[in-house]
């Protein structure tokens, strides 16, 4: 429906802007549409996290709910992650994270907050093991087919 159209049309510039750009056109356009107000850079995080989770206007206040459930730190080290974009800056490229995200949220005994946390822990721990030191690209994929 909308969100396909409106990736069409923001994937048009592709031939005017750079990717970056046109990426974050997006989220913040999705943001918008899901009523997201883009005031900080955690803000930016939680339009990211409605992405991937495919939250609709009538389910975001789940998903920002469980976003407040996490410490200070992890809701930092989500937005820090949720915020680089593998180009300009170093990141881990989760696959499968919207599925893993979308069984997490309809597990009742997991939910999102928990999946929250895991991310956070998979994060420190590919951090302090130099996985990302590691590799020459700026983009580390991590596959997380078998936790979805």
């Amino acid at each position: 429906g909308l969100t396909m159209v409106l990736g069409l049309s923001v994937l048009r510039k592709l031939d005017r802007a750079d990717a970056v750009e046109v990426y974050w056109t997006y989220v913040n356009h999705r943001a918008e549409q899901i009523g997201i107000v883009l005031h900080s850079e955690e803000c930016l995080a939680h339009a990211r996290l409605a992405c991937l989770t495919r939250a609709t206007a009538q389910d975001v206040q789940g998903v920002l709910a469980s976003w407040k459930q996490l410490s200070p730190p992890d809701r930092s080290a989500l937005t820090r992650h949720f915020l680089a974009d593998g180009i300009g800056e170093r990141t881990f490229m989760f696959t499968f994270l919207p599925k893993y995200l979308l069984a997490a949220r309809a597990n009742r005994n997991v939910g999102l907050a928990r999946a929250f946390v895991v991310l956070v822990d998979i994060l420190d721990k590919l951090e302090k093991e130099g996985f990302g030191d590691r590799s020459g690209s700026s983009t580390i994929n991590v596959n997380l087919k078998e936790l979805s």
